[in-house]
């Protein structure tokens, strides 16, 4: 998370990083929202409880990580914590 935080810092408001935290696989629904206020992090975050975003985007395993395009396009996704080469490769492929 400390990655992506200085990645979105470095872009300022040509990268958005949105987190998604699934109430329905959390013992404590505010748990997500409570693990970036502690750590200073300003992603937007969204709780979601209905298992919606987990099927829309065929999420089953958590980190998963979507890098999505200004015209909504799904350029990459990669599953677990992003090492800091794969968050550069990735990143290249959403670049305008």
């Amino acid at each position: 998370m400390p990655l992506l935080y200085e990645t979105q810092q470095r872009y300022g408001d040509r990268l958005v990083v949105l987190e998604v935290n699934a109430a329905n696989t959390e013992r404590h629904p505010d748990s997500g929202q409570q693990y970036l206020r502690e750590r200073g992090f300003s992603f937007p975050n969204q709780l979601v409880d209905d298992g919606f975003v987990q099927d829309l985007y065929t999420i089953r395993v958590f980190p998963e990580n979507f890098f999505i395009d200004r015209n909504g396009v799904i350029r990459a996704h990669t599953i677990g914590q992003l090492s800091a080469q794969t968050l550069a490769y990735d990143l290249a492929l959403i670049a305008p």
